[in-house]
């Protein structure tokens, strides 16, 4: 946590023993409009301090922004292609045919269950919606 209190006084504050959690990466390529930058993408990361190194160019990871929510940090970085992507001992790549190789299969079930549970919380909605209104009728 850093405060800037006036001119010239900053507060940082820093836990004792931070964890270090390893990050989850992701290559993100722009839709065709846009320009073709591509972002390497780092979420839930801890300490912040580091490098990420993308396509074997470092950059500072001391900007990236916290979650305070999770307690852990999010990165992106920046380049025209990317082809790989690593921050500590996490690295994601880009096979020939473009898709990413790092993704983690839990990730995609932890997605797809997310979706099956608003798909049954919109049913329920409108369910209690038919209902509802069935008694108006009903009533009437």
């Amino acid at each position: 946590w850093d405060l800037i209190f006036g001119d010239g006084i900053q507060v940082s504050v820093h836990p004792k023993d931070p964890p270090v959690l390893q990050p989850t990466l992701f290559i993100l390529n722009p839709l065709p409009p846009a320009e073709p930058v591509d972002v390497c993408l780092a979420a839930h990361f801890s300490p912040r301090q580091g490098e990420m190194v993308v396509n074997g160019l470092k950059q500072e990871t001391s900007g990236a922004v916290m979650s305070h929510r999770h307690g852990s940090f999010f990165f992106a970085g920046f380049n025209r292609t990317i082809k790989d992507c690593k921050l500590q001992e996490s690295s994601v790549s880009v096979d020939p045919a473009g898709k990413d190789q790092g993704t983690d299969p839990e990730l995609w079930t932890v997605t797809r269950r997310n979706l099956l549970l608003l798909q049954m919380n919109m049913l329920r909605v409108l369910l209690t919606k038919t209902v509802s209104l069935s008694t108006i009728v009903t009533i009437r």
